[in-house]
């Protein structure tokens, strides 16, 4: 399993949706305000603690190297003009050279380090955790989707439909796909909210469409509102090893938290795990957003 810079960021915010007993948001890619230069800005994980609004920045380094002086002072210097933040911290996996923790300092920043291998002791047996079990859907009969448009269409306009037909949105909207692509992406979204068992039972969905795509028939176009997801499917239980373990400490080296980590079909699984109070949460980085920066991204509350 290889571990990208995306993968990293994910860990980071995973471990710290599970550190706080707080009420608050953790988001990935969040845009905070910059007051010198008057714009909006990217930052790696933001933990909005929502009982009394402060807010904590962090920014997460996956270097090869130690960061040095030069990177860390970008960083904190990015970090305070942020008016809205209320603490600020740097995150590196290769640590931090002595001059640039006290850089750091120097502008109120603190610096953890991600440090990877064997989980040091917890409230929960995570450093025993060898496997995670992941428990998904699994299609046995279908699933069979079905339209639901604004009107019937008539016999000349069925007999274009393929899965080729070209699916159309509103001016602003999605760029234009096929019918079978709209069908992947539905049955994609869809989450089967039955009671699934290891035996096979019928599951039908409905789900409202809310952009207003429409079918292109010929010199006609009609609207679909309403997608309907039909078939049988039974739960399937997968155990997944653990691929890698990581914690958080701070300058001290004393663990704050730590994640484990797995991969399932392209998706980053990581188990974070509050070092203080034993509390555990479990995240997903799905494959798309594994290989492409996400823009925004709530991990916590899911």
């Amino acid at each position: 399993m290889t571990i990208s810079a995306n993968d990293i960021q994910h860990v980071v915010a995973a471990i710290y949706a599970a550190m706080g007993d707080f009420p608050k948001e953790v988001i990935e890619g969040e845009r905070v305000f910059d007051a010198k230069a008057r714009e909006h800005r990217d930052v790696d994980v933001t933990v909005i603690r929502t009982d009394r609004m402060e807010i904590l920045a962090v920014e997460v380094k996956a270097k090869g190297r130690t960061l040095g002086t030069d990177i860390v002072e970008g960083l904190c210097c990015k970090l305070g003009d942020m008016p809205t933040v209320s603490t600020k911290a740097i995150v590196s996996l290769s640590g931090f050279t002595a001059p640039a923790v006290k850089k750091a300092e120097s502008h109120g920043v603190v610096c953890l380090d991600l440090k990877r291998g064997t989980l040091p002791p917890f409230r929960t047996n995570l450093s025993r955790l060898k496997e995670i079990e992941i428990r998904t859907p699994e299609w046995t009969d279908g699933p069979h989707v079905k339209f639901i448009t604004e009107r019937n269409p008539t016999p000349a306009e069925r007999a274009v439909l393929t899965k080729k037909t070209i699916v159309v949105y509103p001016p602003g909207g999605p760029a234009p796909i096929t019918v079978d692509e709209l069908q992947r992406r539905m049955i994609a979204s869809a989450e089967l909210r039955a009671e699934l068992t290891e035996e096979p039972v019928p599951v039908a969905i409905r789900l409202a469409i809310t952009d207003h795509p429409h079918l292109r028939l010929g010199r006609q176009e009609i609207r679909i509102d309403t997608v309907e997801i039909t078939g049988v499917a039974r739960r399937v239980i997968n155990r997944v090893p653990i691929s890698e373990t990581f914690f958080l400490a701070d300058k001290t080296g004393a663990p704050l938290g730590g994640a484990a980590v797995a991969e399932f079909e392209g998706e980053l699984i990581a188990l974070g795990v509050a070092h203080d109070t034993g509390m555990l949460y479990g995240s997903f980085l799905p494959p798309v957003i594994r290989r492409k920066r996400a823009t925004r991204r709530r991990i916590y509350p899911a």
